[in-house]
């Protein structure tokens, strides 16, 4: 299991991540400083943190792993003579490694707890309400289109929970937006898609 704890060194793969940090903070930058500070921290974190979370995305902590005795179809590529075949076989048992993501998980889930935290401190208790509001519509959202996906893990669409997120964050209170929709949208998530749907996984 110690293959899930580290990033992978392919050249090309490195390559791409260095290439998106580059041109997210050439094109971005600001945005996020913007957004880091509509969320009442400081601007300069937006970076370090999105760099953090980058990183942090390459590196899986397993927690579990299901093994599935179901037939499923996977494919392999072969090549011959320089052409490239893509030959499907079935697999009569695979396996499932049920990890934790540092940048996907561990790092959202202690910013959405910082950021929470801010709120109850400050004695912003209509605004938590609104945030927990927002948690439950997208924890529900991600729960009803979460799927089990044999050998994989748990899918759903990408783009369906921070599009919700930020609509419900927006209606609840635009002032606020950025917290509600940040929280609501990490949080919702991992609740909903990943933690209610463990036992589904095959």
């Amino acid at each position: 299991m110690d293959r899930y704890l580290h990033p992978p060194a392919h050249g090309a793969f490195l390559l791409t991540y260095l290439m998106m940090f580059f041109f997210m903070t050439l094109f971005f930058g600001h945005s996020m400083a913007i957004a880091f500070a509509k969320m009442g921290l400081s601007p300069y974190l937006g970076l370090p943190i999105y760099a953090l979370s980058l990183a942090g995305s390459m590196i899986n902590i397993p927690i579990k792993r299901v093994v599935s005795r179901r037939p499923i179809v996977r494919t392999r590529v072969v090549s011959f003579m320089g052409i490239r075949y893509v030959i499907p076989y079935v697999e009569e048992v695979s396996e499932t490694v049920i990890a934790v993501n540092v940048g996907g998980a561990v790092i959202p889930v202690l910013l959405s707890s910082y950021l929470l935290y801010r709120v109850v401190a400050h004695g912003q208790y209509v605004l938590l309400g609104q945030i927990l509001l927002a948690l439950a519509v997208v924890t529900a959202i991600s729960k009803l289109l979460a799927r089990p996906v044999p050998g994989l893990g748990i899918a759903m669409p990408a783009f369906v929970p921070p599009i919700t997120a930020a609509l419900t964050a927006a209606l609840l209170n635009f002032r606020y937006a950025p917290i509600i929709a940040y929280v609501s949208g990490t949080l919702g998530v991992l609740i909903g898609a990943d933690l209610m749907n463990l036992h589904r996984i095959p």
